[in-house]
């Protein structure tokens, strides 16, 4: 086992007292060799650094929690960059199966990526102007999602931008029932900020 592995390793047992800025911003790991090659780019001990141009959520919220155990499969854990965590879903009563995550004003999504526990893209969503229906990683599982960009609050001057989808809310829909999450980031397209005017 080489040193770096070794560390890595060892940092993860200490993964609650170690996730602190100072300690994310001089140990971030881009390369563990080949003993840990499966790991994703960008994780310690777990966490995920933001991608350039990922929007930061302002919540998450599902159709249902799996088994009710919301202290440890509640939605807020697909956006809370730590990937030893993840968001259980499960079909609400009329049958449907849906995460929800909140923006904090209406923004230009170009992609949606949702990861695997080892920091890698599972899935990835490309929009356009009309929809993000475009899915590549797994073509079973691309089929089994879709996802939505939509605009629940007022906003107008809302022309349509070619590569990107307007909205402030972010929907995750499941044709199989029960799905879960570690992370899920969602980016804006470079240079489409769109100005709040609720």
């Amino acid at each position: 086992m080489n040193g770096e592995v070794w560390r890595y390793q060892e940092l993860k047992k200490f993964r609650n007292y170690c996730n602190q800025p100072w300690i994310k911003d001089k140990f971030y790991r881009f390369s563990l060799g080949k003993d840990a090659g499966r790991l994703g780019e960008n994780v310690l001990v777990g966490l995920r650094k933001k991608v350039s141009d990922e929007i930061t959520p302002v919540s998450a919220e599902h159709s249902a929690t799996y088994v009710n155990y919301e202290a440890k499969y509640g939605a807020g854990f697909a956006i809370d960059l730590d990937l030893d965590t993840r968001s259980m879903t499960a079909p609400r009563s009329d049958g449907t199966t849906w995460l929800k995550i909140t923006l904090d004003k209406v923004h230009c999504v170009g992609k949606v990526i949702q990861y695997e526990s080892s920091g890698y893209p599972f899935l990835t969503w490309t929009c356009t102007e009309t929809d993000c229906s475009y899915c590549v990683g797994s073509t079973i599982y691309c089929s089994e999602f879709t996802l939505t960009v939509s605009t629940e609050g007022a906003v107008s001057d809302l022309s349509p931008v070619f590569g990107c989808k307007h909205g402030d809310t972010v929907k995750l829909e499941s044709a199989s029932g029960s799905f879960s999450v570690y992370e899920i980031a969602i980016l804006e397209k470079p240079g489409k900020q769109v100005r709040d005017t609720r």
